[in-house]
């Protein structure tokens, strides 16, 4: 359960902001972040699920949620 005020928990923010303002790729859905950022906030674990892309991802901070990633088998 995350406990957070939901006028903090709701509000949307971009993946562009999220780089401005962390690091990493606006378009990865696991973006690598700098050594550099991290030292300044100390986050580099992100993970940006569409949920048309993604619908069993979790829909709220806390909730479950599953991640499906099809990886190509080369011979």
């Amino acid at each position: 359960d995350v406990s957070l005020d939901e006028r903090i928990r709701n509000v949307p923010v971009s993946r562009a902001f999220m780089s401005e303002y962390y690091g990493g790729n606006t378009q990865d859905t696991c973006p690598k972040i700098k050594r550099s950022r991290v030292a300044i906030h100390g986050l580099k674990d992100f993970m940006y699920l569409n949920l048309e892309l993604n619908p069993y991802a979790p829909k709220s901070p806390g909730d479950p949620g599953f991640f499906f990633a099809l990886e190509s088998i080369s011979g």
